[in-house]
């Protein structure tokens, strides 16, 4: 029988240039055979509890419907899959933003964020100058002020333009005025930015969240919504390619977005769940709560799995 040299060098380096020598995690999985799980980050159960609509005032919850968070607070938080996460990331390739599969390649796209967690994906983008001056605390005393209703009182709660996620929740849990106009705008961007810093842009530091986002929440009209689809998305990308990297121990961003997309796009790794086809919207208005209790046997299968 002829023997047959196999390789995880690229054919073509030209396209994946990446894949140098020790350079992509999947290349110790390839020489060594071994690889640990990847660190995940993950959104905070405790906080969580407070992004349910239930938790939301009406006159709030029409603001962050306006703006397009509505499926966001509609999700249900699950628990994570490091090891799938693992083993996706091995096989992403950062030089072409896609997952390289034995079939072939796939990605996240918008139709799919749009889906999973029913975020926005038309509209102007996501942009503007992520300031680094961490210097100026008058500048962020004025952003929390003018859009979050407060000035941080202790300095351990703003540090290096970013707000501490407990300054947020302690904020939220504190009575407002439910007739003011303003008051219920500055409640509305304390929940989504709270759900920035748990479920749509975690970062390595996940009891943070940077103030810079602001500058894009000003306005909380339908007319303002902006394509944070195409923004989660973006970062997503960015988080995964940076875990490919020989090295790297952590996974930032949007990991259970990521989870979803694999649970949906290859079925035959998703948990077991079972639900009326003849009513497409009878877990609501996102397809993330399509694996939530009562179906027990979803986390049946994710303990056993890990």
């Amino acid at each position: 029988m002829a023997s047959v040299n196999v390789s995880c060098v690229p054919r073509n380096p030209e396209l994946l240039w990446g894949q140098v020598r020790d350079g992509h995690r999947s290349y110790k999985l390839f020489t060594e055979g071994v690889d640990e799980n990847i660190k995940v980050r993950r959104s905070d159960f405790g906080f969580s509890k407070q992004l349910g609509t239930d938790e939301v005032h009406g006159n709030v919850m029409q603001y962050i419907r306006s703006a397009g968070f509505e499926g966001v607070f509609d999700a249900a938080n699950l628990q994570l899959d490091h090891g799938l996460a693992t083993a996706l990331v091995e096989r992403w390739r950062p030089e072409t933003n896609t997952f390289h599969f034995p079939t072939g390649e796939a990605t996240v796209t918008l139709e799919d964020v749009q889906v999973l967690w029913g975020l926005p994906v038309d509209g102007p983008v996501v942009s503007g100058t992520w300031v680094t001056d961490t210097s100026n605390i008058d500048r962020w005393n004025s952003l929390c002020q003018r859009g979050l209703g407060f000035i941080p009182d202790d300095e351990g709660e703003l540090r290096n333009g970013k707000l501490r996620i407990v300054s947020i929740l302690q904020q939220i849990l504190r009575p407002f005025d439910e007739d003011d106009d303003e008051a219920c705008q500055q409640r509305a961007r304390l929940f989504i930015m709270g759900s920035f810093a748990t479920m749509l842009f975690v970062d390595s530091n996940n009891s943070d969240i940077p103030l810079n986002y602001l500058e894009n929440l000003w306005d909380l009209s339908r007319e303002g919504r902006k394509s944070w689809g195409g923004a989660v998305v973006a970062y997503l990308y960015r988080c995964l390619s940076k875990a490919s990297v020989t090295g790297r121990k952590g996974l930032d961003g949007p990991v259970l977005l990521l989870q979803l997309w694999a649970w949906e796009r290859m079925p035959n790794i998703a948990p077991n769940v079972t639900y009326d086809k003849n009513d497409p919207y009878i877990h609501g208005t996102v397809l993330n709560n399509k694996y939530v209790l009562p179906l027990y046997d979803t986390y049946i299968y994710i303990y056993i799995y890990y």
